[in-house]
């Protein structure tokens, strides 16, 4: 592997500008040989410029029923789902492919976990984590799909 592998993550989550430094700190503290650089937005809507080179992002599925941010009620409206962060994931599939994604799905706003985790998988989640979550299990998750990243160039 190269040693001097970059990886760019962006956090797209509420909480984004809160776990972003802390998560960076740990991602670099570890010894996989790579270099973690993590960005973060808190709005689906701002996400969009800043795609490029995104190696990994970490989606908020945002199951409620009002969105914190009006602009993501309506936030490309053309992809014809209900909800903002599966609105999100289907347009990284479909214009960023290589991007992997890691669901952060906040289970009290689940009606019925099992079933959203199998639409999540479904719908082209790489993984997922269920908040609230420790820290470590985020860095553990990111590492794997970084690894898994590394066997096919992009």
């Amino acid at each position: 592997m190269d040693e001097n592998r970059k990886i760019n993550i962006l956090m797209v989550d509420k909480q984004a500008m809160k776990l972003a430094d802390p998560l960076e700190e740990f991602l670099n503290m570890s010894a996989d040989g790579l270099i973690y650089t993590l960005g973060s937005c808190d709005n689906y809507a701002e996400t969009l410029s800043t795609l490029d080179g995104v190696d990994i992002a970490l989606v908020e599925l945002d199951l409620t029923k009002e969105y914190s941010i009006s602009a993501d009620k309506d936030f490309l409206p053309w992809i014809e789902e209900n909800n903002a962060g599966y609105r999100f994931l289907a347009y990284l599939k479909k214009e960023h492919p290589h991007i992997k994604v890691i669901m952060l799905v906040d289970y009290p706003a689940c009606e019925d976990l099992p079933s959203e985790i199998t639409e999540i998988t479904e719908k082209g989640a790489d993984k997922y984590l269920v908040k609230p979550f420790v820290i470590s299990k985020l860095v553990e998750e990111i590492q794997r799909v970084s690894e898994e990243g590394t066997a096919t160039p992009k």
